[in-house]
């Protein structure tokens, strides 16, 4: 990044639309000026998750560990089997949600304060988090409806289709009938591809204005799908420069 492009000190940016490079540079020099603040607060979840992950393989390692010296066989099937990794996701998942529930807020509060050049401590982003929990918990799981949901409806059709095509002709997944459906769920996951990278561009701002403007879940996406209308290039391209870099 040019160094001298950009004054030291962060004064509020005019409330003007942003080039591609000038987002890019911003964000670098926002994420320079305040590194251990952002990696502060990330790293939050991250130990959450952490934590939980090795409590989980150290609950696994003394299951098997009787298996392992030999004395008990017949634990093979149990902490590798299905019921074993269903109970694993159906605890991890509603854990993780709520880790990152709890992170998202603070991270963006930090973040645009950051912009505005106002300093934040890691207390008071997550202060400020955690007394819009809920509303960020809520705002999570809106934005996982709008994408499963529909994919979801999609992978319904594509079964009864099958069920259909089966039913009709008693084919199976070998019979000359079912080759109509490859096409089909190629263009289906093409499809899903499409449709995840729209939503997230859609509602990339939903946690921002959420916070920044004090908004309800539902309004938040809406205001999210307004100030993005026009900006969904450069928001993908920067996700994607950010991405690559990962």
């Amino acid at each position: 990044m040019n160094e001298s492009s950009y004054p030291q000190a962060f004064a509020p940016q005019p409330p003007a639309p942003m080039t591609f490079s000038q987002i890019l540079d911003r964000t670098y020099r926002l994420m320079r000026a305040n590194l251990s603040l952002f990696f502060g607060i990330a790293a939050f979840p991250t130990a959450f998750i952490v934590a939980f992950i090795a409590g989980w393989t150290i609950f696994v390692l003394k299951t098997i560990g009787p298996l392992m010296n030999g004395t008990s066989p017949q634990l093979v099937t149990v902490p590798l089997g299905a019921p074993f990794l269903f109970w694993f996701f159906l605890i991890f998942y509603p854990i993780m949600l709520a880790a990152y529930a709890l992170y998202l807020p603070a991270a963006f509060f930090a973040a645009t304060n950051a912009d505005r050049g106002i300093a934040v401590s890691f207390r008071r982003a997550y202060s400020v988090a955690w007394s819009r929990f809920g509303r960020s918990l809520w705002l999570m799981v809106l934005l996982i409806l709008y994408m499963v949901v529909p994919i979801g409806v999609a992978g319904v059709l594509i079964a009864v289709g099958f069920a259909v095509i089966h039913h009709a002709t008693g084919a199976g997944f070998g019979s000359p009938a079912m080759f109509f459906l490859v096409p089909l769920l190629v263009l289906l996951y093409i499809g899903i591809l499409v449709y995840s990278v729209l939503i997230m561009l859609r509602f990339a701002l939903a946690y921002p204005a959420c916070i920044a403007e004090n908004l309800t879940a539902w309004n938040a996406l809406k205001r999210s799908a307004s100030l993005t209308r026009d900006a969904k290039g450069r928001i993908f391209l920067v996700l994607l420069v950010i991405y690559a870099i990962v």
